[in-house]
């Protein structure tokens, strides 16, 4: 029942053993047969009920009796609550008994069930055997010790692994027992099964708390370095690459290669002209004007850049809102933070206020760090004011000259000869060494735009990378723990199995165990993943870019790692010989 014999048959109710698969025999175990051995293989972690109860988690079926009970008829029903170390030797001796009689077994195998116990309390044991005796299950009980055989019915001698003589002994006739029926396998599928299994699991977690906390700590960790990863990297991602959406890749920018050259209003005229398919030709200035916000007056760059710029190129700090790039926002103006300190006093109360550039009115609707033109002519970029193109007509600026034209292509695909033609235009026919002489340099969006992807493709295989780390460390200590509970737990593996348990039940609760580990710890692990990227996010001023995604994703990468790792300790558990491990081998 619980070993390979070296030679030989045996036959249960006319079946060859052999023959019969793990479930079949586990049947036989949990319901036909109840084990008693020498030292009581009792869980020390468990009460004396809930010990009599482990062979109702594998029998699946309904007929196994109140543990109670079983308790109440070895007279220990008062010691229900206390665990076996609590209990004296014919205490855990009678314990081990009710535990063989809660699926109403029909033979009951003791081996040695007196071995360890003095005179008084070995014939409080034998009394409680000819009791069950007496009720129709059968007996066989081993034992060395002559007196115990002679309270026996039938008496068989073994000599050297061969039947020596086979007997009557002299104890009462017992009651006429009905012929043997093999138990079904129990469905791997039952509902009651689960249940039990489900149950036994969590309190195995309960009475192992620091090996469970580990495990649940393995998968916190890394579901929650993650989605902390995810969640920063992806905030980082949105910041660095955000402004993409706001390029348009039909768009060509123009400025001066050299400080000896500089661009006109007829240069613009010039391009919208000559070069083919071009749909309109924006200009950004730089200039200086007089600014004035109430009494207080400075004197301050002016930069006139499209709003469509200002939020392609801009990724600083905004205190209110870039402006928009309709009609309404044709007197929006932005500050950056030492100019709007100079008219306002703080920067936070300028969104709204109203300045005057040379007499014309503006409202301010944000403020910002600074402006980035690639060009500025030595104007201090920490210092200004930004309006749209146009508007600084009529304010009275000094040295109104632009320093960048985007000039913008009916459709992408004419971008690369346009931008051929305004070389061709401003820099003159190509020849050696034009690279040098070049005066204006010529930049396509769109080139911008493809390297950009590019990095982002890059970033995301990166990124992939890094998760995969935390994801294997906290697989390999959730394997690396596992595995030693199962060597911590092969005496318990050794006792389940003899008391019904199957191979895919011990690996199901192992499997079981790092599934709800998993799930409580990978909850924890991402809640705190989240609040970390709220709060680094916030730290680097950076938005949080956050997704669900990013949660299940380091679920389900943490989810197949940790099970799959957990298989291996699994079908270690299930493979444990129960002869060796309750031998304690």
């Amino acid at each position: 029942m619980l070993d390979q014999p070296d030679s030989g048959e045996y036959y249960c109710s006319g079946h060859k053993t052999s023959d019969m698969k793990d479930a079949g025999l586990s049947a036989l175990r949990s319901r036909l047969i109840g084990f008693v051995f020498q030292n009581f293989h009792a869980l020390p972690e468990l009460t004396a009920e809930e010990n009599v109860a482990l062979p109702l988690a594998y029998s699946g079926v309904s007929g196994g009796r109140d543990p109670r009970e079983c308790l109440a008829q070895v007279e220990l029903a008062g010691r229900r609550n206390h665990r076996p170390g609590e209990l004296s030797g014919g205490q855990q001796q009678r314990m081990a008994i009710a535990r063989a009689l809660v699926n109403n077994p029909r033979v009951i195998l003791a081996d040695e069930p007196t071995g360890n116990l003095d005179g008084l309390l070995r014939d409080e044991i034998l009394l409680v055997f000819e009791k069950m005796h007496k009720k129709g299950i059968t007996v066989i009980l081993i034992t060395h010790d002559p007196a115990v055989a002679a309270r026996a019915n039938r008496v068989i001698k073994i000599e050297g692994g061969r039947i020596a003589a086979d007997s009557l002994g002299t104890a009462a006739a017992s009651a006429a027992a009905e012929p043997l029926r093999l138990p079904r396998p129990v469905s791997y599928f039952s509902v009651r099964t689960f249940k039990r299994q489900a149950l036994a699991t969590l309190g195995c977690m309960r009475r192992n708390k620091l090996r469970s906390l580990l495990i649940f700590a393995c998968f916190s960790i890394g579901i929650g370095a993650v989605t902390a990863v995810l969640g920063l990297t992806g905030s980082f991602r949105k910041k660095v690459f955000g402004r993409l959406d706001a390029i348009d890749p039909r768009v060509i920018s123009v400025y001066p290669a050299a400080k000896t050259a500089g661009l006109s209003f007829g240069d613009a005229g010039r391009i919208a002209e000559k070069v083919p398919n071009v749909e309109a030709v924006g200009v950004s200035v730089a200039s200086w004007g007089a600014v004035a916000a109430g009494d207080n007056k400075t004197a301050a760059p002016v930069y006139e850049i499209s709003a469509n710029r200002m939020r392609a190129s801009y990724s600083g700090e905004v205190a209110g809102r870039l402006f928009a790039a309709d009609e309404a926002d044709r007197d929006a103006a932005l500050l950056t933070y030492k100019t709007a300190r100079e008219l306002f006093g703080a920067e936070g109360s300028a969104p709204g206020r109203r300045l005057k550039i040379g007499g014309k009115e503006f409202t301010v609707t944000g403020v910002i760090e600074g402006v980035d033109l690639e060009e500025t002519r030595g104007l201090n970029s920490s210092r200004g004011v930004v309006i749209q193109p146009g508007a600084g007509e009529n304010c009275g600026l000094t040295d109104r000259t632009p320093r960048l034209f985007e000039v913008r292509i009916d459709r992408e695909e004419n971008v690369a000869a346009a931008a051929a033609e305004l070389s061709k235009l401003l820099n003159g026919e190509a020849g050696p060494g034009l690279e040098a002489q070049k005066k204006f340099t010529v930049h396509q969006a769109k080139f911008f735009l493809d390297a950009m992807k590019r990095t982002n493709n890059f970033f995301k295989i990166f990124l992939l990378a890094v998760t995969a780390i935390p994801i294997l460390l906290g697989g390999l200590a959730v394997v690396s723990t596992m595995l030693l509970s199962v060597g911590e737990r092969r005496a318990e593996i050794g006792l389940r199995k003899a008391l019904g348990a199957r191979r895919r039940d011990i690996a199901a609760q192992f499997l079981m165990e790092s599934f709800i580990l998993y799930a409580a710890g990978g909850l924890a692990g991402a809640v705190a993943g989240v609040a970390a990227v709220y709060k680094l996010a916030s730290l680097m001023k950076m938005e949080p870019a956050f997704t669900a995604g990013s949660v299940f994703y380091g679920f389900v990468l943490m989810g197949v790692s940790g099970l799959l790792f957990g298989f291996w300790p699994a079908l270690k558990a299930a493979a444990v010989n129960p002869i060796e491990s309750l031998r304690g081998n």
